[in-house]
């Protein structure tokens, strides 16, 4: 799967030489605004040592890199939801987190 936004320039040269390669870098704000993103938010524009690139994973799980724990940390409402959910793996997690409240 492809992982794109912003990281470290090091970071990234780190991820390269483990054998990871980039569909594409992007290091101005001009650049960032023609692949997506918005030139005007501090998170998402690259800087001095910070780049946005677009990066492919191997035998990366959709599902482990949304993990539900990351769901609820921006919305607890959505434990109800997911207690009622098909998935099995999502509807284990509410109910186990309900319990434990």
């Amino acid at each position: 799967m492809f992982v794109e936004g912003l990281i470290d320039k090091d970071y990234l040269d780190m991820l390269i030489t483990w054998g990871h390669e980039p569909d594409w870098i992007v290091t101005t704000k001009e650049e960032a605004i023609k692949k997506g993103y918005d030139g005007y938010n501090p998170d998402s524009t690259p800087g001095k040592n910070k780049v946005i690139t677009r990066i492919w994973v191997d035998g990366f799980s959709m599902e482990d890199f949304f993990s539900p724990e990351d769901m609820i940390k921006d919305d607890e409402g959505l434990l109800g939801i997911m207690a009622v959910s098909l998935n099995k793996k999502i509807r284990d997690f509410a109910e186990n987190k309900l319990k434990n409240t």
